[in-house]
């Protein structure tokens, strides 16, 4: 049997990501957007992994989870609400432009393409940067389960120990990011049409 001071040996072993190294760094670099939400997402790995298993960090990571989901639900509403104002709004100056074309609002009608494109470029960009990130992360993950499964014996209680604290470390971070993931991703169309909703509301008054 292992003694006490191989166990605290073993698992104080720092372990290497299998994304690290001076090749895949230069990757990360040149997509920053991703190399900061894999820091994000990776970040305090290895602390977690050699750390005793702590319940009431994971809690606080699902309540913090499901308190930001409860704020992306009050957004998406916020962007329906103002959505339906712009739309309805948009719906007259088209159809005024179609009535009476000299009459027609071209500037606030020429809006209309380009902030689309530049809100869901924004929201895609931030999408793959995020899915890349946790892709990422879960690669890592299968590494650390399939390094122990060829391992060609039984893991010993420490390595249980650390792989079932790994585990739940994971999926954590996994709900977390993902929550977040959601949030970065509504806010450019939330910002536009928020900001549309205001701008035409103003311009409606006398």
């Amino acid at each position: 049997m292992e003694t006490l001071a191989s166990h605290l040996e073993s698992l104080a072993t720092p372990r290497v990501s299998a994304l690290s190294g001076s090749a895949t760094e230069g990757i990360f670099k040149a997509h920053g957007s991703f190399y900061r939400w894999q820091a994000l997402f990776s970040g305090g790995c290895a602390a977690l992994e050699t750390a005793m298993f702590d319940p009431f960090a994971v809690w606080s990571g699902m309540i913090a989870a499901s308190l930001q989901l409860a704020q992306v639900g009050q957004t998406v509403s916020e962007t329906l609400v103002a959505s339906h104002e712009v739309i309805g709004v948009r719906s007259g100056m088209i159809r005024t432009a179609l009535e009476s074309p000299l009459d027609a609002d071209y500037a606030e009608l020429g809006r209309m393409v380009p902030e689309k494109i530049e809100a869901f470029s924004k929201a895609g960009s931030t999408i793959a940067a995020g899915w890349w990130a946790m892709q990422a992360g879960m690669l890592s993950q299968t590494r650390e389960l399939a390094t122990m499964a060829l391992k060609g014996r039984p893991p010993t209680a420490a390595e249980l120990r650390v792989m079932a604290a790994r585990n739940i470390a994971h999926g954590t971070r996994a709900l977390q990011h993902s929550v977040a993931l959601g949030a970065r991703t509504l806010k450019p169309v939330h910002a536009r049409a928020t900001s549309n909703a205001r701008r035409l509301k103003r311009s409606k008054k006398p």
